[in-house]
């Protein structure tokens, strides 16, 4: 610290360069900060002082909204442009910083609070390929918030065909196509549940669902295992029930001890429940082997695992049966 900094204030004051977190005069600095008021002396602070807490001490404490939005746009730490961002609630000025910040955090902040469509379809497009905290999220985040609120159909439709922004579009029609599965249209809960790109949509979709055949050609053919296993689930049509023997999804029932049979195909499977009573190594180097001791909770039949390098032998009763006529 150089002799003149003896006669600034303690805000401005520090070690090095930099003012990193830790100097001495930091925390003498926020306890400063704290008790003032004044708001033109606070946004001097906010971008002034060296030291990124004191920064962000004052910028928490300013109420002026232009002042705010100024900070947000171009401060040189990312978390005083955040924090200030956040205070924002002028749509004018928030729309000024989601445009023009230089930090991200700030962007992001800005379109969480945002109402117009079109500049949260611009956040998103800008930003859309970057990995890791984008402000893409946050814009799609808000105006999913925003679309979700309208109930129109007409509105939504409107939404959807003039919109500019491929994200916007996207959001309003998803809201649609929830609509019209809301109010039971089969028709278009099997446009959807077949054709749809939005997998949540699908979901809610085949759940509403009540065509067998469509149901069963969706369990069959569509390309998304986890689709078909949605699919599967609400198939009742006996015409249809092997598709889920088929996807292992059988449907069991319990016949005798630790054994279980499928109502739908017939096959029977053993259904210990196994639990490890010891394990040990045995034999020489290079001809070692784990042998493992397993007793059913349920029954009592006692099995055992060995595996080396020569042979493996498994005694446990697991998997199939056979298939009772």
């Amino acid at each position: 610290m150089g002799l003149f900094d003896l006669f600034k204030p303690i805000w401005m004051r520090y070690e090095n360069e930099y003012g990193l977190k830790g100097s001495k005069f930091e925390k003498k600095a926020i306890r400063a900060v704290e008790k003032i008021t004044d708001q033109s002396l606070l946004a001097s602070i906010a971008r002034k002082s060296p030291h990124l807490n004191v920064c962000i001490k004052a910028a928490e404490k300013l109420t002026d909204q232009s002042v705010l939005a100024d900070i947000a746009k171009d401060h040189k730490y990312d978390d005083v442009c955040a924090t200030a961002a956040e205070k924002l609630t002028d749509q004018k000025l928030l729309v000024k910083v989601a445009y023009h910040a230089s930090h991200k955090s700030a962007v992001s902040k800005a379109a969480s609070k945002i109402n117009d469509y079109d500049v949260l379809g611009y956040v998103y497009e800008k930003y859309r390929n970057d990995e890791y905290f984008s402000p893409a999220d946050c814009a799609r985040c808000r105006l999913k918030e925003l679309i979700d609120k309208v109930t129109d159909h007409s509105v939504l439709s409107k939404i959807t065909k003039n919109s500019r922004y491929d994200i916007i579009c996207e959001i309003a029609n998803n809201k649609l196509h929830s609509i019209c599965i809301d109010k039971g249209d089969q028709s278009t809960i099997a446009d959807i549940a077949l054709h749809g790109t939005n997998k949540e949509l699908r979901y809610k979709a085949i759940k509403k669902l009540t065509d067998q055949s469509v149901l069963a050609d969706i369990a069959k053919n569509d390309s998304d295992y986890y689709v078909r296993r949605e699919a599967l689930k609400h198939i009742t049509n006996p015409a249809f029930l092997h598709l889920k023997c088929d996807a292992d999804m059988h449907e069991w029932t319990s016949y005798a001890i630790c054994k279980k049979k499928c109502t739908i195909c017939g096959i029977c499977w053993y259904d210990h429940d196994y639990q490890q009573k010891s394990s040990n190594v045995s034999g020489i180097s290079g001809d070692e082997r784990v042998n493992e001791s397993y007793q059913c909770c349920n029954c009592g039949h006692l099995a055992y695992v060995t595996s080396g390098y020569w042979n493996d032998s498994d005694t446990r009763e697991l998997g199939i049966i056979e298939k009772l006529k």
